[in-house]
């Protein structure tokens, strides 16, 4: 049934650093903050990111979202910027691409609070905004296309209703506090996990934020809760991939990389490889291809003075301030025996999932 979003001193560990690799392959680590905060001259179009922190944004929004507004509106001129997890840096971001003569912002908010003055400002001067992937409540947007979160949250969850033991100690790696996502996903597990938690039948002995979403964070966290129980954790539910990472490199001190269960979220081809070295389990899975594309399909619409077609949304929700017409992508879980779901959609070749990973494993 659909829903809509619910009115979501330590070690650095050679995990860690891989999956900075990883966001490297693409764009070359120097080079990702440079490219990332480039803002192209021209009007049109202004897309705006939030960090660089999670392997998605600069390998898999940015290069999306352009080459479909090259598809919808090749005359329309594309500004992008990534704020780098800096509240500050995205509203100046915003200012520029407003002076440079945008009339649509597509945007993704370091901090939703913050944010909001960069939607009155926008909207003020006529523009129109379209919130993406991260809620922006209390702020007058025109539309929003994202995930339903809380859907998001309660497919993780029930992966682990179907796979924990009586007893078992689970631990939640919940994401940045700036981010509005967080409570909606987390509203999701414990829809379905607070039954079980309530009866007794598993425990959570750790449910902490993570500034920034930032995986050398999530390890420090991971690695404190593992001091703290004497190793005596059994899952790991991370709000998303970069995080799981980073606990991955915690276990891996401890001798348990493998041996305790650990999900993710977005379902990104540094996850889907540990998924299939079987150091994690899952990794819930939206697609950020299909997101951007009608992310872009919106904005070329908008910027061409053209309405959206009445069937262009599949839900609304009232953000606290107005209601919004929105666009959610389904989401489903990805485990080792259905990641050519992931290849399939275009978020990943089969060379790039299986580089490294011994034939006959999963699809390689």
């Amino acid at each position: 049934m659909a829903k809509g979003p619910m009115v979501i001193s330590s070690r650095c560990g050679q995990m860690t650093a891989c999956f900075a690799f990883a966001v490297g392959v693409v764009l070359g680590l120097a080079g990702v903050a440079k490219q990332a905060t480039a803002q192209s001259s021209g009007g049109g179009v202004a897309f705006l990111l939030p960090s660089t922190n999670a392997y998605r944004w600069e390998n898999q929004d940015h290069p999306d979202f352009v080459a479909a507004m090259k598809k919808y509106a090749p005359d329309v001129p594309v500004q992008v910027a990534n704020a780098l997890e800096d509240a500050a840096k995205q509203q100046a971001q915003a200012e520029a691409a407003i002076t440079n003569g945008a009339k649509v912002l597509v945007l993704s908010p370091v901090d939703a609070k913050a944010a909001a003055k960069i939607v009155t400002n926008a909207r003020n001067q006529g523009l129109t905004v379209i919130g993406y992937t991260r809620p922006l409540p209390n702020a007058p947007i025109n539309y929003y296309v994202g995930g339903n979160v809380v859907a998001l949250g309660e497919t993780l969850a029930d992966y682990w209703k179907q796979h924990v033991k009586p007893g078992d100690n689970l631990v939640i790696i919940k994401g940045d506090t700036g981010d509005d996502n967080v409570p909606l996903y987390y509203q999701g597990i414990m829809n379905v996990l607070k039954p079980m938690v309530d009866a007794g039948k598993i425990h959570i002995v750790g449910d902490v934020f993570t500034p920034h979403w930032d995986a050398a964070a999530a390890e420090r966290e991971m690695d404190q809760i593992l001091s703290r129980t004497n190793n005596n954790v059994q899952g790991v539910i991370s709000l998303n991939d970069g995080m799981a990472v980073g606990v991955l490199a915690a276990l891996r001190q401890q001798g348990l990389e493998g041996k305790v269960p650990v999900s993710g979220g977005d379902a990104s081809i540094p996850a889907l490889q540990e998924i299939l070295k079987g150091n994690m389990v899952m990794s819930v899975f939206f697609s950020i291809s299909e997101m951007a594309d009608h992310a872009a399909r919106l904005a070329a619409y908008v910027a061409k003075g053209e309405k959206p077609p009445a069937n262009f949304f599949n839900s609304t929700f009232n953000n606290g301030l107005v209601t919004v017409p929105f666009y959610y992508v389904r989401n489903e879980d990805i485990t080792i025996d259905n990641i050519d779901d992931v290849i399939k959609d275009g978020a990943a070749t089969k060379a790039q999932v299986c580089a490294g990973i011994p034939h006959g494993k999963g699809p390689c």
